[in-house]
């Protein structure tokens, strides 16, 4: 005993620069220690964890070895080996873990440390063998879990470490007598498996192929079934469904969900926002069925405008106006709509009002019991609001209910990247734009912020996902022309446009039954929350004077109402404008 505390103490203080008093034998062990790099551990440093976890806590024996001047992980390494020869195999994976969350991105770094974390990793999952005590007589009774509780941490290194320099198929082979369940495995590969890293999960039409199936099966080039699952259906799968999350950035409950048609409509738009096409107007065409769309031909050649038929399209159909909420470039069928699919891979919920937790709305409905709230004229604008359709268009001109206010004179500020542009404004304070087109020459045709987010405003922001209304009932029909608007302004192009079949709604399903006034104070409360406006300027070179168009859409410009803008201000503000 006394010749092992000697060993100990000594390798230690041979181990250790601190150590070094001057001596000759001294400096050189210091020196070589200070040059030493590999990660793999002398026969110095075995010795002197062989000795140190004879009678000491593997953690206490990290702790006493942080004084060596060697790689930090060399000492892990050391220890958790020592700690695995003698059948301490559970203080092992202890060790390893901890070595991993601390230094696993530099080990993943060196491929020796990768393939030792590869063998380490796989012998702590053979069967059978002697783990020790407790761990051993659990392995021998079949109690797996003893001594791996949760083995997918562990079993993800492995495949980290295992697939940096084999397949998947020959990770499933190494991984023949693991004493962990198969599912277990195929779950720890999964997670880094070929399905997240295939250009399947990369181009537009496949996103189709997904969607609109009921049951798939993923095969390998060689035609064998992914991962050896032999289900009914993959989609069902487990391994899959935790691969598809990782591609699509979208939550295994909302991959299961997703059905052709006319719902959660920003969610695939987002999905497709992703995806790659060899031609431009696949990236509309590949989602025709997503959306169960039929009328539109393909016109190969026409570009990105058929992004925009098939966005008018579904705009028409199911009036959800977060296909509005972009920022980009304008496409060339409707100012607003865009060029390109990759805009909606930005979130809409920054364009609409935030919001109001129930308590804050509360105390707002409260204080609106006041002499100075003109009910009344509160009244009249939610019933103003909400008789008006839905945005839709006909050919590519869009009606778009809104309530818009006209900008003063704008100051501007020219920048590297574009403009900025500034007004001091009544009904929204001080407002900023920042945007590369020169607007200045659209000041003498007057400039407008609109706010187009109406369904927010009236509490039915349930129909821009999924149909359902929150606290009103659902909107007139798209096809419904503002009073103001007769057959003959429609323009006569309009039947090239395909007549879109009305989406058919379920009945609202109210969460709260609210009355007229209860609702129209709600409205006036949502009013006041920042949003993104819409610029619009009216459109040279339009067929009527009434036409406007929408520009620098390629800036977010956030605003809010002010609270001294009056509800009679806001209520003169309403309007339906033609935008091409």
């Amino acid at each position: 005993m006394h010749s092992k505390h000697l060993c100990k103490d000594w390798t230690h203080r041979y181990l250790s620069a601190s150590q070094s008093d001057g001596d000759g034998d001294g400096d050189a062990a210091s020196n070589s220690a200070q040059h030493y790099t590999t990660s793999t551990p002398t026969p110095l440093l075995r010795e002197w964890a062989k000795a140190t976890l004879a009678n000491a806590e593997w953690k206490d024996a990290l702790v006493a070895a942080a004084s060596f001047t060697l790689p930090k992980v060399t000492t892990y390494r050391a220890v958790c080996e020592r700690l695995e020869a003698i059948d301490r195999v559970t203080d092992a994976i202890e060790c390893f873990h901890e070595m991993m969350s601390e230094l696993g991105e530099e080990i993943y770094m060196s491929r020796p440390m990768t393939e030792w974390v590869s063998d380490f990793t796989q012998r702590c999952f053979l069967a059978p063998r002697s783990a020790g005590d407790t761990a051993s007589n659990a392995i021998r009774n079949g109690n797996v879990p003893t001594l791996h509780a949760n083995p997918i941490p562990l079993l993800i290194e492995w495949a980290k470490a295992k697939l940096t320099r084999d397949s998947w198929k020959g990770a499933l082979s190494s991984a023949a007598n693991f004493t962990v369940p198969r599912a277990t495995i195929y779950q720890a590969i999964s997670t880094l498996g070929d399905l997240v890293k295939s250009i399947w999960n990369t181009r537009a039409w496949t996103l189709q192929e997904y969607v609109a199936s009921k049951v798939i099966h993923f095969y390998t080039e060689d035609w064998t079934l992914y991962l050896d699952l032999e289900l009914p259906n993959h989609k069902e799968s487990p391994e899959v469904i935790s691969e598809m999350e990782q591609a699509t950035g979208v939550s295994a409950q909302q991959l299961m969900a997703l059905r052709p048609g006319l719902t959660s409509i920003r969610e695939k738009l987002r999905l497709a926002s992703t995806r790659q096409t060899t031609l431009v107007e696949d990236a509309a065409y590949s989602l025709l069925g997503i959306f169960s769309v039929s009328g539109i031909p393909a016109i190969y050649g026409e570009g990105e405008g058929s992004l925009g038929r098939l966005l008018a399209h579904v705009l028409t159909v199911s009036g959800d106006s977060s296909i509005l909420a972009w920022t980009g470039e304008s496409g060339s069928f409707n100012s607003c709509l865009p060029a390109d699919i990759t805009v909606f891979n930005g979130p809409a919920t920054s364009y609409f009002p935030p919001p109001i937790p129930d308590a804050e709305m509360e105390r707002i409905i409260a204080a609106s019991h006041s002499s100075s709230f003109d009910l009344d004229v509160a009244l009249r604008l939610h019933d103003r609001l909400n008789e008006l359709p839905a945005p839709w268009l006909a050919a590519s001109r869009m009606k778009l209910p809104c309530i818009a206010f006209q900008l003063p004179p704008l100051s501007p500020y020219r920048t590297r990247s574009g403009w900025i542009y500034r007004a001091d404004t009544v009904p929204f304070g001080m407002v900023e734009i920042k945007t590369r087109f020169d607007l200045s020459r659209m000041q003498s045709q007057s400039l407008y912020l609109v706010h187009p987010w109406l369904d927010t405003l009236l509490g039915r922001e349930g129909m821009q996902s999924d149909g359902s209304v929150d606290d009103v009932s659902p909107p007139p029909s798209p096809n419904t022309y503002d009073k103001e608007t007769s057959d003959e302004e429609i323009d006569d192009d309009a039947s090239s446009f395909p007549e879109p079949e009305l989406l058919s709604l379920p009945a609202p399903a109210y969460r709260v039954p609210m009355d007229r006034e209860t609702r129209t104070r709600r409205l006036v409360a949502r009013l006041r929350q920042p949003f993104g406006a819409l610029l619009v300027t009216p459109a040279a070179g339009g067929r009527r004077a009434a036409d406007y168009r929408r520009v620098a859409a390629d800036s977010l410009i956030a605003v809010r109402i002010q609270e001294n803008v009056s509800l009679a201000n806001i209520l003169d503000n309403v309007c339906t404008l033609d935008v091409l």
